[in-house]
C-alpha cells in the first residue's frame, strides 16, 4: 500500500485535482495555481472564515474514519457562514500529515470533504499539503450574503426572544460513548455518534431565518451554549436570561448522562460542536424551519451576561464554560 511519501505533494495535488477539480464557472483559475480567481459579485459581501482541526484536540482516529476527519473539518467553517447567514461557495484546505500516512488514509479524508462539498455547494480551489508530525485540517470557507440578510453577534435588543435550532448536547454524549467505549443500545448510540462524528451545519435553516423571520443576532454553536450565548451577550450589550427547562435535551443525552458521571444539562450547556444556530429575534412564534425543530429559550434583557432561570424562578449566572483553545 502506497503511502504519502510515494506520492508526493505534486502527486497529491494532481490526485486532488482530478477527483475534487473545478465545476463551477465562476472559477477562473482553480486548484494548480499559485492562487485562485473567482468572479466576484459586488452586490453581495464576502464572507471568510477559517477553522484548524488537530488530532487528538478535534478528533480520535481510534473511532474517527478517515472520512469523519474531512466531513467534520469543513461542517466546522460551513457552519460559520451559516451563522452570519450566507452561502458557502469555496473553499481551501491545507492538509498537515505525516509522511507515513497511506494514500488510502488520505482519500477517505478526500472522501468525506468531497461529500461536503457536493451537499452544500461549495467548490475547492486551492490548499496546501505539509509533513507533520500528527494529522491536521485547516478549512477556509469562503461564503456570500446579501448586505441586508447578513447576521452578527451585535445584534440581539432588549425584548428580543433568544431561540435555538435543533437540540443540545447530542454531539458531547457521543463523544462520551465514543472516547469512553459506553454499551449503549444502538438505538441510543446511532443518532448521537452521527451528531458528533458528523455534524449537519444548518445552511438552508439560516438562510430562511435571516431572508423571511427578521431575526436581529445569530451565532452557530461551536464550543458550548454557554460560551457560545455569552459572545451574543458582549457583542450586543445586553443580558441573556435562559429557562433551564426550556433547553431542547434529547433522550439519548439523558440516557448517556445515566450511563456517564455527566449530566443531561452540563453536556446542553459546555459540550459544544452542536452546531446549532442560537438567534435573537422579536415578535417571533416559531416552531420549526423546514423539518428543524425550532426551541424558545428565554429573552434578551437589559443588562450584561448570560443567565440560567430554574423551575422556582431562581436566576444565576451561567459561567462561559466549555470547550477551549487555551
Amino acid at each position: 500500500m502506497m503511502d504519502l511519501s510515494e506520492l508526493g505533494e505534486q502527486g497529491l495535488i494532481e490526485r486532488i485535482r482530478r477527483r475534487i477539480g473545478r465545476k463551477s464557472q465562476d472559477i477562473v483559475v482553480g486548484i494548480g495555481d499559485d492562487a485562485c480567481a473567482v468572479k466576484a459579485y459586488s452586490a453581495l459581501l464576502t464572507l471568510i472564515t477559517t477553522d484548524a482541526f488537530v488530532e487528538g484536540n478535534h478528533f480520535d482516529l481510534s473511532y474517527f474514519s478517515f472520512k469523519e476527519v474531512g466531513m467534520k473539518a469543513m461542517a466546522a467553517s460551513i457552519s460559520d457562514v451559516a451563522a452570519m447567514g450566507g452561502v458557502p461557495r469555496y473553499c481551501v484546505v491545507s492538509l498537515l500529515s505525516p509522511p507515513t500516512i497511506s494514500v488510502a488514509d488520505v482519500d477517505g479524508i478526500l472522501d468525506g470533504i468531497e461529500e461536503s462539498c457536493d451537499e452544500y455547494g461549495v467548490e475547492l480551489v486551492g490548499g496546501d499539503a505539509v509533513g507533520s508530525k500528527s494529522l491536521a485540517i485547516s478549512v477556509t470557507v469562503i461564503g456570500e450574503v446579501e448586505t441586508e440578510n447578513i447576521a452578527l453577534r451585535s445584534g440581539a435588543k432588549p425584548g428580543d426572544s433568544i431561540f435555538v435550532t435543533g437540540d443540545l448536547g447530542a454531539s458531547e454524549a457521543g463523544r462520551l460513548v465514543l472516547s469512553r467505549g459506553l454499551d449503549l443500545d444502538e438505538d441510543v448510540r446511532a443518532y448521537i455518534v452521527k451528531r458528533h462524528s458528523s455534524p449537519i451545519p444548518r445552511v438552508k435553516e439560516s438562510r430562511e431565518l435571516v431572508r423571511n423571520q427578521g431575526i436581529h443576532s445569530m451565532i452557530d454553536i461551536s464550543d458550548g451554549l454557554a460560551i457560545d450565548a455569552g459572545h451574543i451577550a458582549q457583542e450586543s450589550g445586553v443580558k441573556l436570561v435562559i429557562a433551564v427547562e426550556s433547553l431542547p435535551i434529547c433522550p439519548q443525552v439523558h440516557t448517556v448522562a445515566g450511563a456517564s458521571s455527566a449530566t443531561a444539562l452540563d453536556m446542553a450547556l459546555f459540550g459544544g460542536e452542536d452546531f446549532e444556530l442560537l438567534f435573537t429575534a422579536a415578535g417571533l412564534d416559531l416552531k420549526e424551519v423546514g423539518s428543524t425543530p425550532i426551541t424558545k429559550l428565554g429573552q434578551v434583557e437589559e443588562g450584561s451576561g448570560v443567565f440560567l432561570v430554574s423551575a422556582d424562578g431562581t436566576e444565576s449566572p451561567l459561567l462561559p464554560e466549555g470547550f477551549k483553545h487555551f
